[in-house]
């Protein structure tokens, strides 16, 4: 009997924690949920009858913007039907994960949403290698006292990285200024900065056991091709591993400008990712 069960007790976070840890690198962000005891996560079993017992196949964040964050170990019919019964009256923003993942919640909801438009990301997953000598003087970690001199450079990530197609230009300034309040209360920003404003930034998105993700890299325009980027992702891979983690980050796969240079800052790619935001015709931004 397979079935999804809300991650709620001690013992399923523990359960859950462990089943992920294996492939933690490509699940950075939904391990960090579950280490942070978050809500709206949920385990998929699937019983085993020659060991008598539910085995750990699944797991998955469903918000409550409708995003969905999984990883599959195994797909099968049961798993299809059970993931197709959860959501069957749910609306659905986005899904989000290693690439197979992805694939496999696209299948298992395609009757749901056949009649629905896709704005697809594939990215690749890159790996910081190992530690670079940088310059460190000019890096700063920001406060909550740096949240007016973040906005613009969020606004501008947003719209050139983040919204999907169906917004394009569209940005709301309360929720870009939560975003960054988050992270500064959670996790941490880093920035180079020039006078009176801040010329570049980077975060992190995600602390996981072993592993940090990096997001959120954006330079002015004006301030680009000058190593900016490079010197704060190699900044956070270091002290990364000076607390005995790696750093990763995601990039588009068409981006080769971004691809090249955080090669050159030092990150292989080691992996796939997928993001798909789905929207109805009439969302589209005129």
């Amino acid at each position: 009997m397979l079935k999804i069960e809300k991650i709620e007790t001690n013992d399923s976070f523990k359960q859950a924690e462990e089943f992920l840890l294996p492939f933690e690198r490509e699940n950075c962000s939904l391990m960090s949920k579950i280490i942070g005891r978050e809500e709206n996560l949920y385990m998929v079993h699937d019983y085993q009858p020659l060991v008598r017992k539910d085995i750990p196949v699944g797991v998955f964040s469903f918000s409550r913007g409708n995003a969905i964050i999984c990883y599959l170990k195994k797909s099968n019919l049961r798993i299809k039907r059970a993931i197709m019964r959860f959501f069957k009256d749910k609306e659905i923003f986005s899904i989000n994960g290693d690439n197979p993942s992805v694939r496999l919640f696209e299948d298992f909801l395609s009757d749901k949403l056949k009649d629905k438009k896709k704005d697809i990301r594939d990215m690749y997953l890159m790996e910081y290698g190992g530690f670079q000598e940088i310059d460190e003087t000019e890096i700063s970690e920001c406060s909550l006292d740096d949240v007016d001199l973040l906005m613009d450079l969020q606004i501008g990530f947003s719209i050139e990285e983040q919204n999907p197609v169906y917004r394009k230009s569209k940005v709301m300034s309360a929720a870009e200024r939560m975003a960054i309040e988050r992270v500064l209360r959670k996790f941490s920003i880093y920035s180079i900065r020039g006078e009176n404003q801040i010329l570049s930034k980077a975060q992190l998105n995600a602390i996981s056991r072993n592993w940090i993700q990096i997001g959120g890299v954006y330079t002015r325009p004006e301030f680009r091709n000058k190593g900016m980027a490079k010197s704060l992702v190699q900044y956070i891979g270091n002290h990364a591993l000076k607390e005995n983690k790696k750093a990763v980050l995601f990039v588009r796969k068409e981006n080769f400008p971004a691809v090249a240079a955080y090669e050159s800052a030092g990150f292989r790619i080691c992996g796939e990712h997928r993001c798909v935001y789905v929207y109805d015709e009439e969302s589209v931004e005129l």
